[in-house]
């Protein structure tokens, strides 16, 4: 799937899950829900140690609970995006271009959008397992970059916050995605201060090199 499709299925997507439910519009919660299916986002969602499936199901348990459907018996009806999603999808390419250097938007560039949007159940649920908007774009800026380092991540960064010290090896011939989820895991514990002093060190090294310093 191209990434110009692949951008028009995760809309889509968002408008079904609204129809499903008889929901007039379409909300941040059935967009978040609905990138929990698209690959570029569910890999940055868990390169920040995002639990999908217990993201899925908040976001199942506050869409069915707290949105009110139309009355059973309605006619047909279309699903719009409301004001916010609006916003969001005006806005998505200006981050692609600024944070990818890409005019094709990606379900990354969307997930960014969220946290540009205050506000809301989606936001909150990503905050509440420890997702910044800001590690979100250093995870995204690495795509841009070809040199990441496997070193970093086998000498100590654990999987989980709770967790003691995991490596989590990274094979020369990994793929991309591996890659990405691994070096994210590691600019998130980077910023969460899991990391030994001197692979603290080097982390904030490769990432000044590579031009994706903390900026929070």
């Amino acid at each position: 799937m191209s990434q110009t499709s692949d951008y028009a299925a995760i809309r889509s997507r968002a408008l079904a899950i609204a129809k499903a439910h008889r929901h007039t519009f379409v909300t941040k919660e059935h967009l978040l829900l609905s990138l929990i299916e698209n690959q570029d986002a569910s890999e940055v969602m868990q390169a920040c140690n995002v639990d999908l499936e217990r993201l899925r199901a908040e976001l199942a348990e506050y869409i069915d609970e707290h949105l009110t459907p139309l009355p059973d018996g309605t006619g047909a009806f279309r699903p719009e995006l409301d004001d916010v999603c609006q916003r969001l999808f005006q806005r998505v390419p200006g981050i692609a271009a600024q944070i990818s250097e890409s005019s094709l938007p990606t379900g990354a560039h969307i997930l960014i959008g969220l946290f540009d949007e205050p506000g809301g159940v989606a936001s909150n649920l990503l905050e509440a397992q420890n997702v910044t908007r800001s590690n979100i774009v250093r995870i995204v800026s690495a795509k841009r970059t070809t040199n990441v380092s496997s070193g970093l991540v086998a000498r100590g960064l654990p999987q989980r916050a709770g967790d003691r010290t995991k490596p989590a090896a990274l094979a020369d011939e990994a793929a991309p995605d591996t890659m990405l989820i691994e070096f994210g895991q590691a600019v998130n514990a980077l910023s969460q201060g899991w990391l030994r002093p001197d692979v603290r060190r080097d982390m904030r090294e490769l990432l000044a090199k590579h031009g994706l310093g903390n900026e929070d």
